[in-house]
Order: C-alpha cells, then sequence, then structure tokens
C-alpha cells in the first residue's frame, strides 16, 4: 500500500467514523467525538514526514539530476 492510499484510507475511516457518531447523535443524543478516540489521536500526533522521507526524495532526487547530466 502506498503512501497515498494510506492517507486516503485514513480519511475514508475518519469520515466513516464521523458519520457514524452522526447518526447515532440523531438517534441517542451525543456521543463521544472522534478526535478523542484514542486511535486518532495517535494519528493525528505521528509526523507526516520523517527523516527517512527526506533523505530518500533527497537520493532520487540526485539520482534523477544524475541521469539527466548524462
Amino acid at each position: 500500500m502506498t503512501r497515498r492510499d494510506q492517507m486516503l484510507h485514513d480519511f475514508d475511516s475518519l469520515a466513516t467514523a464521523e458519520l457514524e457518531d452522526i447518526a447515532n447523535t440523531k438517534r441517542d443524543g451525543p456521543a463521544r467525538p472522534v478526535a478523542t478516540r484514542p486511535v486518532v489521536q495517535a494519528r493525528a500526533l505521528r509526523s507526516s514526514t520523517s527523516v527517512w522521507d527526506w533523505a530518500i526524495g533527497a537520493c532520487v532526487l540526485g539520482l534523477v539530476l544524475l541521469a539527466a547530466r548524462s
């Protein structure tokens, strides 16, 4: 699964949880907000870019530039 696919999956999961909360709130009254759930908080606190992402990106860019000069 690519990083983009993972981001889309996370977004879909969050949207589904929000829709479930809206349906539950209409039926049962106020519920615990999605943002206070531990799983969502852990994902929100996780860095979107890491040092390894930058290092790999720099290496790929260097290889592309080297290939373009050849």
